[in-house]
């Protein structure tokens, strides 16, 4: 789309100041060709500061004589506050302004500088154009985007606003900020210049920056501020080649199909200035057919046409669009159109394989996923057609997908099945038999054909993967053995081991005396069982001839060391239960010696 940007105000003053106006306090503005020695002539006329060309009688004690014309410059007045005022600007119908000027400046560095101002009833009141918020001091040329250009370059110059400095009785006041263009240097933590001092701008640059509060306005006027001390400095400030533009962007956008299964566009921005998007990608009836996204990536809902809209809207405030019709095609992912098991299988391990073939490729490499025994399942990294897949157990393969390298997927509607033959191999266990807790059996297994042997549970058998394994359970136990011949081929059997465990829960031993004297021998009083009680609960107690409790234990394995009670006779009670759920209670004396 062609920019429709419009120039609405171009002044050069080369045939005059066109109805521009100095004014302010104690002024040192000048129309004309400048004779500075700073503010070098750009050939044409302007408007500048400090070229009165004679000596000035300045009106504070406070500030230094003004001297004529000297081989350092023309100084600028002491305690200037002054403008030069434009005419009414009528921007009717402007949407989308921006200011642009030429711009000179050399003056004493922080203390003294210009700003420009607007105003939108007619000079009623006046605001300021832009701000400058940081402290780093910026060197020219510098921009803040692609329309502001040179805009300011010092936060805080000390004499675009108040009395300071000498000037008690200035009488004239911008307002607004202390932000606008100084002379100066970068500066370091310490305050000293990390860059030369060169007062300004070096020359004419160009200042631009959008002024959306003149939108459509009809009085509108412009001036260019110039503020200083008691201490002057020489020539100032020069400003020529007023223009407001009613600024527009240039609206342009490509984009490809991205690589993929989904219809995916990738669109590439090409527009010269913005500072939003609005994107419109033609599905209205689909959610996400909005983006604000510079360069966004877009999955259309199906394949098709669209008309694809961008927006922009300039930092200016005005906006364009951009239309380009796109074509999704559709994706051509992989197709199986058949599966079939290379061999049948002997014995059921994981050694069989299918060709999977495919009718439509899609892009390499491949997963495929399946369900086999509802276990699920995938294979990543395959390629080749057809596709060769190995390690399958025989049975029965439903749910059967695939997907390529760009993620296409599609489903295989019917199942397979790896089909195996064993070679009858015959396994008999043998060992069934009845203990009592503590003892042991011999169990043992034969095969039709040699094999190798695991016995499960593992836990109470001396060897898991012998044929004759002893096994010591301590409650009844089902042992199965799985035996794996040298084709694969794999059968089970079982056995299974019962324990009786009715005896009573009284096999256990109590000392009945101690002799805790630190001599080592017989110190602890102790209780031991028979490990074949297996007990579940225990709690003894001793008491001292008063009945007291002297001691108390819930731990079987606990052992006494008399808590140093006296010597004498002491009462011991424990009451168990047993692993067969029979319960016993001991009662004895215990005689405790020092």
């Amino acid at each position: 789309m062609a920019q429709t940007t419009t120039l609405v105000y171009d002044e050069d003053f080369n045939t005059g100041p066109s109805g521009w106006v100095i004014g302010g306090f104690h002024p040192s503005w000048s129309y004309g060709i400048p004779s500075l020695p700073n503010i070098l002539s750009n050939g044409t006329n302007c408007f500048t500061t400090g070229d009165a060309g004679a000596s000035a009688v300045e009106p504070f004690a406070g500030c230094l004589p003004v001297t004529g014309p000297t081989t350092t410059g023309n100084f600028y007045n002491c305690c200037e506050r002054s403008v030069v005022e434009s005419p009414v600007i009528n921007l009717t119908g402007v949407q989308s302004p921006l200011l642009s000027l030429d711009i000179n400046l050399h003056c004493e560095q922080t203390f003294d500088g210009a700003k420009a101002q607007i105003s939108i009833n007619g000079g009623s009141s006046w605001q300021d154009i832009g701000a400058y918020t940081s402290s780093t001091f910026l060197v020219f040329p510098h921009s803040s985007n692609c329309r502001e250009e040179n805009w300011y370059n010092k936060n805080n110059i000390n004499y675009l606003s108040g009395t300071s400095g000498g000037c008690s009785i200035v009488n004239f006041n911008f307002g607004g900020s202390n932000s606008g263009w100084s002379g100066g240097c970068a500066l370091a933590a310490s305050s000293a210049c990390t860059t030369n001092d060169n007062h300004g701008t070096n020359g004419w640059i160009t200042a631009k920056i959008c002024i959306p509060q003149a939108a459509n306005k009809s009085s509108v006027k412009v001036r260019l501020a110039f503020g200083s001390g008691s201490q002057v400095y020489s020539d100032g400030f020069a400003f020529d080649n007023v223009q407001i533009w009613d600024m527009y962007p240039v609206v342009n956008f490509s984009g490809v199909q991205t690589p993929g299964c989904g219809p995916v566009y990738t669109f590439t921005n090409t527009t010269d200035c913005g500072a939003t998007w609005l994107w419109n990608f033609g599905h209205p009836a689909s959610p996400g057919n909005t983006s604000t996204d510079a360069d966004p990536v877009h999955e259309f809902p199906a394949p098709g046409n669209y008309n694809v809209t961008l927006t922009a809207t300039d930092f200016c405030g005005g906006n364009a669009s951009f239309n380009l019709p796109v074509t999704l095609n559709a994706a051509n992912g992989p197709v199986i159109s058949g599966i079939t098991p290379v061999a049948t299988l002997e014995c059921d391990s994981a050694s069989g394989s299918a060709s999977v073939a495919l009718s439509s490729p899609g892009n390499p490499p491949y997963s495929i996923s399946y369900i086999h025994n509802n276990v699920a399942d995938t294979v990543s990294g395959l390629n080749g057609n057809p596709i060769l897949l190995t390690g399958l157990y025989p049975g029965n393969y439903n749910s059967i997908s695939i997907i390529d390298g760009n993620g296409c997927a599609n489903n295989f509607p019917t199942s397979f099945v790896v089909p195996y033959s064993d070679d009858s191999l015959i396994v008999i266990a043998t060992g069934d038999t009845t203990l009592v807790p503590g003892e042991t059996t011999i169990l043992g297994v034969t095969a039709s054909i040699p094999s190798t042997y695991i016995w499960s549970p593992a836990n109470s058998l001396n060897d898991p993967f012998s044929q004759n394994p002893v096994a010591a359970p301590m409650v009844t136990t089902a042992y199965t053995v799985i035996a794996t011949d040298s084709n694969g081929c794999a059968a089970s059997s079982q056995v299974t081991v019962f324990i009786n465990d009715e005896r009573p829960c009284e096999y256990y031993f109590f000392p009945n005396s101690f002799t805790p004297n630190g001599d080592g021998k017989n110190e602890v009083f102790q209780f031991y069982s028979d490990p074949s009680v297996r007990l579940l609960k225990f709690n003894m107690k001793i008491y001292d001839r008063w009945g007291k409790v002297a001691f108390q234990t819930i731990d079987p394995s606990f052992a006494w060391n008399g808590n140093s009670m006296a010597e004498g006779i002491y009462m011991v009670i424990a009451d168990f239960e047993c692993g067969n759920k029979k319960t016993s209670r001991y009662r004895g004396t215990l005689l405790l010696i020092r």
